[in-house]
């Protein structure tokens, strides 16, 4: 099982970078990396299996860096989602200043989001 551990935990990294390389992400794309992420940790966690010295160390340096390229995703997408309120805000005073606008619009924006 220690190898397939490592295999998975490689794969990780590999689909993290590879999302970490892409430039503009669709909500399906994240949800399908957050859910790959989630059930292989499940699966670490929840095994029973010992490893070598050796496995050991690879293993904590994988997931070291599979936390590493997590934090810099997590970065990102909260940097998009502070550009996402300023767009809505600004939405949403522009909105305000033209009178007989639709107030629905923000609404559906922010149920969207």
């Amino acid at each position: 099982m220690s190898h397939s551990v490592l295999e998975e935990l490689e794969r990780l990294s590999q689909e993290s970078l590879g999302l970490l390389r892409e430039t503009d992400w669709d909500l399906g794309q994240l949800q399908q990396w957050g859910a790959r992420r989630e059930e292989i940790f499940a699966r670490l966690r929840a095994a029973e299996f010992s490893l070598g010295a050796g496995e050991r160390t690879a293993t904590q340096s994988l997931i070291a860096e599979i936390l590493k390229i997590d934090a810099k995703i997590l970065a990102r997408l909260e940097d998009q989602c502070c550009d996402l309120r300023q767009k809505i805000n600004t939405s949403d005073r522009l909105r305000r200043s033209y009178p007989g606008t639709s107030s629905h619009a923000p609404s559906l924006i922010q149920r969207a989001v």
